[in-house]
């Protein structure tokens, strides 16, 4: 089940002063109370990205790392996030060192769940089928 995405805001960065509108995807709220940085993006409120924030990336690059075959960066992490699919030979390594928190099915319907959604973010209606 996709989790509903939180109303963004405007953006407001402690090392930029610089504001980003709500329409920007990429922005990211932060709490007044607290300056505690909400997880407003979609690509966090899939199950592969509720995975990922559970695990952590660095956690996620350190256990792909012993494998020239499956070593990874941090950007390339986060390009997963964004909806690009990892190999199949990383794809069964990030479900090995999730320890059962991560399945293939979940790895690759990221995308689909990422653009539902988007499309729900965009409409402000229900998912697309």
């Amino acid at each position: 089940r996709l989790t509903e995405i939180p109303p963004l805001c405007y953006t407001v960065r402690e090392s930029s002063p610089r504001r980003r509108p709500a329409t920007d995807r990429r922005a990211e709220t932060i709490s007044q109370a607290d300056g505690y940085c909400a997880r407003a993006l979609p690509r966090w409120h899939t199950r592969f990205g509720q995975a990922v924030g559970e695990i952590g990336v660095p956690t996620i690059v350190e256990g792909l790392k012993s494998d020239p075959e499956t070593r990874i960066t941090k950007g390339g992490v986060y390009e997963w996030l964004r909806g690009h699919c990892p190999t199949t030979e990383r794809a069964e390594a990030l479900v090995r060192i999730s320890e059962g928190k991560l399945t293939m099915e979940m790895i690759y319907s990221h995308k689909r769940e990422l653009d539902q959604l988007r499309h729900t973010a965009d409409s402000g209606g229900e998912p697309k089928p």
